[in-house]
């Protein structure tokens, strides 16, 4: 037999070219996912450019960039927030790279959700294209908050929910991020938690456990207990979690069903109304396509419920989202219908599911048309009249200040801020990571607090904050005030403070992040008219 012949590198380059056999072969077979893929990701990328972070996205890259690794724990309890996304930006921060890395790393997230939806989700085009056009997808592509994370966690882990026994472990892993990126995804972990603990329990009696069920399931208790530990104190240090009294709790139903208008399901008026009949139709859809199994129905209340019961009792806000919980809801009751194809209803039955089907059809129109229409004018990408020679549009005007601030003669000065909570959104755009004296807060910082310090100073009058630049700085500093339009009077004469910046008016939507700022004099005698 003759010996083969030896050629360095070989090998190598031979698992190269079977690596790039395989990319070919995968790009071929999904060839249409990857042009969707490509296709939203690239209309997000143009949004993108015309978008400044307003101080919500601020507030997360500030306490990354300016925390210690111990210290972000212990600041967690006022955010209300779990640690995952911190976690993903306090190294990204502490490299040292720029704000907009945030914007990166979400913009991956959201192109690993649109993959999962249109390679996996078990509807058809149609429905998968209303999804991806919902005003939730178009504004969280953009917005780099936690959100888009939790949709892709969200939808992973009901995508491989159906295949627990085979992947205990890494539906564990995608439950215990799930929950830890935001509280409303965990209602969904915790129902799988309990699916799994029931299962073992049972599978134990008739000794078929496996070792990495086990683990999986531990991995989920694990991250259950972190989440409750991070958010340990939230409730009365956060001024938003409050929990509601038994009036707020019906009107923040009513903000449940009025917020499907935020994503487009109904005309102005109608909003209310049309929310609750989606959700109707939505899920009669489902249970006249199929006889949903007990655990199903579990973590469908489970999943609709947890961001129900948090935006009832604790913040009223984002009830968008309801939509993406309930299309993960939709896709659990739909694997129940392809897994259990004996489970259909009868022929008798066909006529009332095509109509509730149509109707459904309708309503997801609705959402399509309305929803992304919605979501483009919050982006807001072609108004290019508000003073920029380049045309681009800032949804925050933030930057507008930070780039006065950040003009060489203002090196030296003090940069004071009364309304921190809007002022901070200047604060990653300076130049040196340059701190704000937070005149509420009467310290240096560049986050807030947002304690029982913070909640009884916000609101304190001009003349207050002159008070405390008095009180606390020397006749030698140069200090600059900035204003939030909240804590600006308009009042025609003001002593000590000379205008010196005034933020460009945005002619479609009056901004709430407009800023004033003004020098400080000294001379009490002083007064500057406007």
């Amino acid at each position: 037999m003759a010996e083969r012949e030896c050629i360095p590198g070989g090998s190598g380059r031979s698992g190269a070219a079977g690596f790039a056999s395989r990319v070919r072969g995968f790009i071929r077979e999904n060839r249409w996912e990857l042009a969707v893929v490509a296709v939203l990701t690239a209309v997000a990328l143009y949004l993108l450019y015309y978008y400044v972070p307003w101080r919500d996205e601020a507030q997360a890259w500030l306490i990354a960039r300016d925390t210690s690794f111990t210290g972000l724990f212990q600041q967690l309890k006022y955010e209300g927030h779990p640690a995952v996304w911190y976690l993903i930006l306090w190294p990204l921060a502490h490299l040292g790279l720029p704000y907009g890395t945030m914007h990166a790393i979400n913009l991956v997230f959201y192109a690993l959700t649109v993959w999962v939806i249109v390679k996996h989700a078990p509807f058809k085009w149609p429905v998968k294209a209303l999804i991806l056009l919902s005003m939730p997808m178009v504004q969280y592509a953009v917005e780099a908050r936690s959100y888009m994370l939790m949709f892709l966690l969200l939808f992973l882990a009901v995508k491989d929910f159906p295949k627990r026994r085979e992947h205990p472990i890494r539906l564990a892993l995608w439950c215990g991020l799930l929950a830890n990126t935001h509280v409303f995804g965990a209602g969904l972990a915790g129902g799988i938690f309990v699916v799994s603990l029931v299962e073992l329990v049972r599978d134990g009696r008739r000794k078929e456990l496996d070792r990495a069920r086990v683990i999986g399931a531990a991995i989920q208790l694990a991250a259950l207990i972190a989440l409750v530990v991070s958010l340990m104190g939230s409730i009365g240090t956060n001024e938003y979690a409050v929990p509601a009294t038994p009036s707020g709790f019906w009107e923040a139903v009513g903000t449940i069903s009025y917020g499907m208008q935020r994503f487009g399901l109904a005309l102005f008026g109608r909003a209310g109304v049309t929310g609750i009949v989606l959700m109707c139709f939505l899920i009669a859809f489902f249970f006249l396509s199929a006889g949903p199994k007990l655990s199903t129905l579990w973590l469908t209340a489970c999943c609709c419920g947890a961001p129900f019961l948090v935006i009832c009792f604790i913040y009223a806000s984002h009830s968008e989202m309801m939509i993406l919980f309930l299309v993960a809801s939709a896709w659990l009751m739909a694997e129940d219908g392809l897994k259990n194809p004996r489970r259909l209803i009868a022929r008798t039955l066909m006529p009332l599911r095509r109509t509730v089907a149509v109707v459904l059809a309708v309503l997801l129109a609705f959402m399509a048309v309305d929803g992304l229409y919605m979501g483009l004018v919050k982006l807001n990408p072609w108004t290019m009249n508000v003073g920029e020679p380049s045309g681009r549009q800032y949804t925050s005007m933030s930057v507008y200040a930070a780039r006065f601030l950040n003009e060489e003669k203002y090196d030296d000065y003090i940069i004071v801020g009364h309304g921190s909570a809007y002022v901070s959104s200047i604060v990653p755009f300076l130049k040196d990571e340059k701190k704000v004296w937070y005149a509420d807060q009467q310290e240096f910082g560049s986050y807030v607090t947002w304690n029982a310090k913070y909640n009884a100073m916000v609101n304190s009058k001009q003349n207050e904050v002159i008070r405390r630049i008095k009180t606390h700085f020397d006749e030698d500093d140069k200090i600059l005030v900035v204003l939030d339009k909240a804590h600006y009077s308009g009042a025609l004469s003001r002593q000590n403070l000379k205008l010196v910046y005034e933020s460009p008016v945005d002619p479609v939507k009056q901004s709430d992040e407009r800023y004033y700022i003004f020098e400080f004099d000294w001379d009490p005698n002083t007064i500057y008219l406007k």
